[in-house]
């Protein structure tokens, strides 16, 4: 199974077919099929920032041999067009019960966080440079993909 199918399993279940794009660079589904809970939280988000007026998610898997602290790291981008997250909401994302949506519970964010981090990832958050929010999960892996 690829990531080409996938995360249109997990688009279609969260209703997102004609919004998002998968990149040219798929790597690692075996690996990701482990790791997507906390990529349904974010996708949500996404989601959610897109409606109603339109817009695009994008989802990019990769390989990183010999990442930064030495091991090889397989990682998953997220990136939406909608109006990225606010500054001074930047550092609250991950917080248990932080929300900027009405009927939200802050939850999903600080639940995908904790997945990661216990499965010894990191997850990275920010804008990215043509705006829309841009996160980034990266797992070590001791295999190549």
């Amino acid at each position: 199974m690829t990531v080409r199918h996938v995360s249109p399993t997990i688009i279609d279940a969260l209703k997102l077919p004609n919004l998002v794009r998968l990149g040219t660079n798929l790597y690692g589904a075996a690996f990701f099929l482990m790791k997507l809970l906390p990529a349904h939280f974010i996708l949500e988000n996404a989601r959610d920032a897109v409606l109603p007026g339109g817009g695009a998610i994008t989802v990019v898997t990769n390989f990183e041999p010999n990442g930064t602290k030495g091991s090889n790291k397989v990682y998953l981008e997220i990136s939406d067009t909608g109006p990225g997250i606010a500054h001074d909401t930047q550092r609250k994302i991950f917080e248990p019960f932080f929300t900027t949506k009405p009927k939200g519970t802050g939850l999903g964010l600080a639940l995908a966080k904790k997945f990661v981090e216990a499965n010894d990832g990191t997850v990275r958050s920010g804008n990215g440079t043509h705006g829309g929010a841009l996160f980034r999960l990266t797992f070590p892996t001791s295999h190549p993909a």
